[in-house]
């Protein structure tokens, strides 16, 4: 049974995953869901949210290569 799909202007809440763990969350705005495909879209300004902050900087240094952040980093407390 596949899962209603997300009306626009939804929001959702994205959740990047490293080794198993989350490590970042982020809200979204659904543009269009045809149940097949979701497009959603970052808007300026939303909040990224850290789960470890200490192990998120410690991977960065190592290699920045992939991702540079761009917006307000907010630990978990």
């Amino acid at each position: 049974m596949a899962a209603e799909p997300f009306a626009p202007g939804t929001r959702i809440v994205v959740r990047e995953v490293l080794h198993g763990l989350p490590w970042l969350e982020f809200s979204e705005r659904v543009v269009s869901d045809d149940g097949s495909v979701l497009a959603s879209v970052l808007t300026e300004g939303s909040p990224l949210v850290l789960d470890d902050a200490a192990d998120v900087a410690a991977l960065l240094e190592r290699d920045d290569r992939w991702w540079r952040p761009r917006g307000d980093w907010t630990p978990r407390g």
